[in-house]
């Protein structure tokens, strides 16, 4: 463990229970490193009122074993001695990834590390410390020479951190670049299921999901399974792999099963995830073969879409749509559970037709002040004015969606 810094703000911090708070700094630059303090990661998911399963060491460690081997991580840990005689307390962790290149040029840069399969990256932060904990973050950047970019990449824009991190920014002089999406997601709200079905499908639609229905039990038995452990964990992501794999993910190169770091990271979290119940798997069957299937893995009072195939042989009946509407119905019946997050990209047609609530998930990219990160920060500003303004002329100079 490599001690960065530790920071007093001899001013005393004062902490939500009014007491004098310390803080200390510490840097682990191996996975390895991480083990002594997996008990308190775990006390500090607790605590949290923002989630994120992505962040828990169960679901982190087999992510950095499968997918960091060629990165540069960095983990900082936030410790707080609130003065009573304990011991100190982890108030914050940030996994983080250093790189010299950022789109192309010579940057170096950090952002909060993610793999191909994480979709949140709202640090883990508690909720008493969390003001303090942005800052001591924007201190340790601000004392990284070479690091001229923060890259925070999918977190969420409704988090305490989120908030946290906007008023450290702009107690200083840094460059901000900030964008938002709307993730599709369900909220419980007052209600029925058979009201939300209304809400989402207009009385010929449901005609014709009925009418669907009917047809596909036409081809067998249509049945739903649930899977919530034991051995036929195991069964069902063979099933899931295989499935996943036949569609265009697989023609694509992009399935799990298409990497050995893919499925070897997919059954180690879904067995880690059913140990802790912390798992749901659902699959729709025509005479007991799956041809949609989902992935759900739970977190405080919700949950997250994690996964999902369909066998595109079915397409013409919406197996996927069948499957999501019918995990909607469990939601319902579900009372515990107050959100899922889809985890689907903007422009998912199901996921934002059958979801009609959103959350906001916020990209920030910032940079030292009179820097080269912050020259290409205000060439990027530029660059989306220049486009917003052709695009209203009807011009188009090929410029990526969403840059």
């Amino acid at each position: 463990m490599n001690i960065l810094s530790a920071v007093e703000r001899s001013a005393a911090v004062e902490g939500a229970d009014d007491s004098k708070s310390h803080y200390s700094v510490s840097r682990v630059n191996h996975q390895a490193g991480l083990l002594p303090y997996i008990g308190l990661l775990e006390k500090l998911v607790s605590n949290l009122t923002d989630p994120n399963v992505f962040y828990e060491p169960w679901m982190l460690m087999p992510a950095l074993d499968s997918f960091a081997k060629a990165e540069e991580i960095s983990f900082l840990l936030v410790f707080v001695d609130d003065g009573g005689g304990d011991e100190a307390e982890l108030a914050a962790f940030f996994p983080l990834v250093i790189r010299q290149r950022y789109r192309g040029l010579p940057i170096d840069n950090v952002s909060l590390w993610r793999h191909p399969h994480c979709f949140l990256t709202t640090p883990l932060v508690h909720p008493r410390y969390v003001q303090d904990c942005a800052m001591l973050l924007l201190n340790w950047f601000a004392s990284q020479k070479k690091v001229q970019l923060f890259d925070f990449h999918e977190i969420s824009a409704e988090s305490d951190f989120s908030r946290a991190l906007h008023a450290a920014i702009a107690q200083g002089h840094w460059v901000k670049r900030c964008q938002r999406y709307a993730r599709a997601a369900w909220l419980r709200s007052e209600g029925s299921f058979d009201q939300y079905l209304a809400s989402i499908m207009s009385k010929k639609s449901r005609r014709e999901y009925r009418r669907l229905q009917r047809k596909l039990t036409e081809q067998g038995e249509l049945s739903c399974n649930w899977v919530n452990g034991g051995a036929a964990v195991d069964d069902w992501v063979d099933e899931f792999l295989r499935l996943e794999a036949s569609g265009w993910k697989g023609r694509i190169g992009t399935a799990l099963k298409c990497s050995a770091e893919g499925e070897t990271f997919f059954r180690r979290v879904l067995a880690q995830a059913a140990q802790r119940d912390r798992l749901q798997l659902l699959s729709m069957c025509v005479d007991n073969k799956a041809i949609a299937m989902i992935a759900v893995l739970l977190a405080a009072d919700g949950a997250y879409g994690f996964k999902m195939a369909f066998d595109e042989r079915y397409r013409r009946y919406g197996p996927g749509v069948m499957l999501l509407v019918d995990y909607i119905r469990q939601l319902y019946a579900a009372p515990g559970l107050k959100w899922l997050d889809s985890c689907a990209k903007p422009d998912h047609d199901m996921a934002n037709r059958l979801l009609i609530n959103r959350i906001a998930i916020e990209n920030i990219l910032l940079a030292k002040p009179c820097s080269l990160g912050a020259l290409l920060l205000a060439l990027l500003s530029l660059r989306s004015w220049a486009k917003q303004q052709l695009a209203g002329l009807g011009l188009g100079m090929g410029f990526r969606h969403g840059v």
